[in-house]
């Protein structure tokens, strides 16, 4: 997969953060159109470039350094709660909601990350 991505600088926000509202994921390949961190007190911005394709539970990320992280046990969704695991060897998501839209995801990290996804 190539990253197609453009490169997006993060915000940051002192308010509560939103959660999300579920909806139907669509399939497809979608790129990272910005970032927010909710967070109290310091807040350190970055530079990010991913881009994501989505078919079914099976979801591929690749960023940046164009290191590719595919999913191999598949992401679920359940009301508005994403399940599963971001990469094969990584971590399972960290509790998270998400909205989607036919050409939009929004995911919701608890902690304070809050990404939109754009489909391409």
């Amino acid at each position: 997969m190539q990253n197609v991505a453009t490169p997006i600088t993060s915000a940051c926000l002192s308010t509560s953060e939103p959660s999300g509202t579920g909806g139907t994921i669509a399939d497809g390949t979608y790129v990272l159109s910005s970032q927010t961190q909710y967070r109290k007190g310091e807040c350190a911005t970055a530079t990010y470039r991913s881009t994501m394709t989505i078919d079914g539970p099976r979801w591929a990320r690749v960023d940046e350094s164009n290191a590719e992280a595919s999913d191999s046990s598949g992401v679920l969704t359940s009301n508005e709660n994403l399940i599963g695991r971001i990469s094969a060897c990584g971590p399972t998501f960290p509790p998270a909601t998400y909205t989607a839209t036919p050409t939009v995801l929004t995911i919701f990290n608890e902690g304070g990350a809050v990404t939109v996804w754009m489909k391409q």
